[in-house]
């Protein structure tokens, strides 16, 4: 455990070594014992994720906020500017993307069909969705627990 000060003034920073890497990083806290708290917590973290291949959790609104960044001025910007704006009045985009389930996108269709989307609309969007969905799961680096075969079976 290593947690001190700079030049022996200001917050508490915390350091250590796992796995041959040094992590270093400001506790933003005056207070050592909140420091090593902290350090606890943060090297107990790495050690999940490294050792036990578990990953931060993320809501599907921070992954949307993610996915519009990774699509800024290319191409397709505005295209998914329109699939996250869907997707953030219709669908539930407090989950987390581990809890999303197939009768959550069983839901948005609905929705979608009684906001009088046609079906020649619907079908892109839901293909769009689906994209999405894929994408989110790959810039939140951690997969969905959406059966993929049930997702499929509404953009067809």
């Amino acid at each position: 455990m290593s947690v001190f000060k700079r030049n022996g003034i200001g917050n508490y920073y915390i350091q250590f070594n796992y796995r041959g890497k040094t992590h270093v990083k400001s506790s933003r806290s005056t207070n050592k014992r909140t420091a090593e708290r902290m350090e606890r917590e943060w090297r107990d973290q790495i050690h999940a994720r490294m050792e036990m291949g578990e990953r931060q959790r993320i809501t599907l609104k921070d992954a949307l906020e993610g996915f519009k960044e990774s699509k800024k001025n290319t191409a397709s910007e505005r295209y998914a500017l329109h699939a996250a704006n869907v997707l953030n009045e219709h669908f539930p985009t407090h989950l987390n993307l581990d809890e999303i389930q197939p009768w959550h996108l069983t839901k948005f269709k609905s929705k979608r069909e009684q906001g009088g989307s046609e079906n020649n609309l619907l079908r892109p969007e839901i293909f769009a969705g689906r994209k999405w969905l894929k994408a989110a799961s790959l810039v939140a680096t951690r997969g969905l627990l959406v059966h993929r075969s049930h997702a499929e079976k509404f953009g067809k």
